[in-house]
């Protein structure tokens, strides 16, 4: 127990160090473009800044038999993708070569739970489910991460959640999802914004990736300590 509670202990401090690294990427957005300022800012209709699509319909499996199968519920907690938790699917080449997932695609929610954001920080072999949209930027002056922290920011939140339809089970349409306006900040502060919160990302990206491993070592270990295979 004191060997494997070792592991338990440094995955529970990454995990507070995610949550604080998320925290700051919040504030810096907060602080830059949502509190009063001087900055002169344009606005656009989000439908011209992003392309939609919608994802593969098919059933999850937690064998290997085809790509990372990433769905709705693999978004809707955190801000970032847990790809060890993300399970798999069939798909013909052809299919995946329309739905496969790129490192800065953002995802959206459109059934069950409207809005809820994610965005692929990994290079990583998945496609998208078809509870998802995937928005592609088509206009160079917003980058990724500006857009991934407008979309999950209250203004944006608050916008789709009053526009989503359905009274048991909200849903939203690609055009109620890209229905709105968004800032666009000088590009040199875009830059720079993107520039700052890659740097919190992949720090918080690293330390998904080593909670992983040790979770992987852990459960190995388990059953060797307890048979006596390995001693402590």
């Amino acid at each position: 127990a004191d060997v494997l509670s070792a592991y338990d202990d440094l995955i529970e401090n990454n995990t507070k160090r995610i949550k604080i690294l998320e925290e700051i990427a919040q504030a810096i957005y907060r602080e830059w473009f949502v509190k009063k300022s001087k900055i002169k800012n344009q606005n656009a209709k989000l439908s011209e800044i992003v392309k939609p699509q919608y994802g593969y319909t098919e059933s999850a499996s937690n064998e290997q038999i085809g790509p990372k199968y990433l769905r709705g519920t693999d978004i809707n907690k955190n801000s970032y993708i847990n790809w060890s938790m993300v399970p798999y699917c069939k798909i013909s080449d052809a299919d995946k070569g329309k739905y496969q997932l790129q490192k800065s695609d953002i995802l959206v929610i459109r059934m069950a739970d409207p809005g809820k954001i994610g965005i692929v920080e990994q290079d990583v072999d998945a496609v998208f489910a078809s509870y998802l949209i995937r928005l592609k930027i088509i206009d160079k002056r917003i980058s990724p991460y500006y857009l991934f922290y407008f979309l999950t920011s209250d203004q944006y939140q608050n916008y789709i959640q009053g526009a989503s339809g359905g009274t048991t089970r909200k849903s939203a349409s690609a055009g109620v999802v890209t229905g709105t306006e968004i800032q666009v900040p000088p590009k040199e502060l875009v830059n720079k914004f993107e520039e700052k919160i890659s740097l919190l990302r992949t720090e918080l990206n690293n330390l998904l990736v080593q909670n992983s491993n040790l979770r992987q070592a852990r459960d190995l270990l388990l059953p060797k300590l307890v048979t006596g295979e390995i001693r402590v």
